[in-house]
């Protein structure tokens, strides 16, 4: 008889507003306050007509869609953690969100009037806004959900639903899906000449084991295991129609070989995780190594966490954010399935120092503290919200449900 995994106890909404969601809050506005005000060169001479009068002319100004879509995904984790940081009636908690929102949007803008490298943008407080505004709708939502799954066999786990943000969020990158035969066939036409890359073929099948476990642990192996070939095709169907997006061999590929390993193996595995584990590291390995050239002078170290980021194309630093967010916060959580939160933390970072200072040698890479520093956070994150160490063999009975 397989012994019953102990259910860990659920956590009140309202005690985890006012609480985790609150330092979660806190921390969200020091990463806005910092890549706002990055990097930091302040001019205080007077402008001609004053810092609220430079801000209000640019009212009529547009911004780049990649630029309007930076800021709202800037503010989208404010809005949520404000509208669930404090316990009121429902309209005075979305008022108070979207009034923090756009004040803490405000008072960023005019401080980038004295910056000299910053333009200060009303269509960035609108953008920022909106994010603030979507952020505070989904944490309601949320809220709902989580009441709503009392007593349900599924399992609400704020954590898992993040990373599972992220991957969707650079999977389905720039979300504008589009009518056109032509855009259609150019995604296709890739898979009509196959070229497999032997890494990005791990890269995708390790990501897509990671969703699979992850939904396991949401949704239990039997669901998990209907809802996973769905997700594959809703996922390339979706970047078949999404502009830009174009489909390869190794990325297709790598997601049937997941799905397919999964299904006849590792559903019932009582060591998945560490099998998993191994080949996500391994593939972190191998990408962060890629291309394999390298030089024999090396580039400067960058020390300045998220410059790459912050001074980056917004279309390709998004998705790049998305991405790291991803493979970071999945790596954390693998570890923590084995180790306290603190070993895995220490594994983590050593691991990803280590391929940022090899970049120092890969002229194509740059080289930076970015990664080791958004590690950093998702560890915060993980421990905010209720990380424990995990046994593999309590998730042994998952497999007879």
């Amino acid at each position: 008889m397989t012994e019953a995994t102990p259910q860990p106890a659920r956590i009140p909404p309202s005690s985890m507003r006012r609480s985790r969601f609150t330092l979660a809050l806190a921390g969200v506005a020091i990463v806005i306050i910092y890549g706002s005000l990055y990097p930091f060169t302040f001019s205080f001479h007077p402008t001609r007509h004053g810092a609220v009068y430079t801000l209000l002319s640019t009212w009529s100004q547009q911004s780049s869609f990649g630029d309007m879509l930076a800021n709202v995904v800037l503010y989208l984790p404010f809005g949520f953690c404000a509208v669930l940081s404090f316990r009121a009636a429902l309209w005075l908690r979305v008022l108070a969100a979207i009034t923090a929102g756009i004040a803490l949007s405000v008072c960023m803008e005019l401080c980038q009037v004295h910056i000299w490298v910053r333009l200060p943008s009303m269509a960035d407080v609108r953008s920022n806004a909106a994010g603030t505004l979507l952020g505070a709708a989904g944490g309601l939502a949320f809220e709902q959900i989580w009441k709503g799954c009392r007593g349900l066999p599924v399992r609400l786990k704020p954590y898992l639903l993040l990373l599972l943000a992220c991957w969707a969020g650079y999977r389905l990158f720039p979300y504008e899906p589009v009518v056109d035969l032509h855009k259609y066939w150019h995604a296709l036409e890739p898979l009509l000449k196959p070229q497999l890359s032997a890494v990005a073929l791990l890269r995708h099948m390790a990501a897509w084991l990671a969703v699979a476990l992850m939904l396991d642990e949401l949704l239990g192996a039997a669901l998990a295991r209907a809802v996973l070939p769905v997700l594959l095709l809703a996922v390339l169907l979706a970047r078949v129609l999404i502009d830009g997006a174009v489909l390869s061999a190794s990325e297709v590929a790598g997601g049937v070989l997941a799905v397919v390993l999964w299904a006849a193996w590792l559903w019932r595995a009582g060591s998945r995780g560490r099998w998993i584990s191994c080949l996500f590291v391994l593939s972190l390995l191998l990408q962060g190594l890629e291309p394999f050239h390298f030089a024999v002078a090396g580039q400067r170290f960058g020390w300045i966490p998220f410059h790459g980021l912050i001074e980056g194309e917004p279309r390709i630093a998004v998705p790049s954010f998305f991405e790291k967010a991803f493979d970071y916060g999945t790596l954390l959580w693998l570890l923590n399935r084995c180790f306290r939160l603190s070993t895995s933390m220490a594994i983590g970072s050593a691991l990803v120092m280590t391929i940022s200072l090899v970049h120092v040698y890969i002229p194509s890479v740059p080289a930076e503290i970015t990664d080791v520093a958004l590690l950093l956070s998702m560890a915060v994150v993980l421990q905010l919200a209720g990380a424990r160490r995990t046994h593999e063999k309590l998730s042994i009975a998952n497999t007879r449900r």
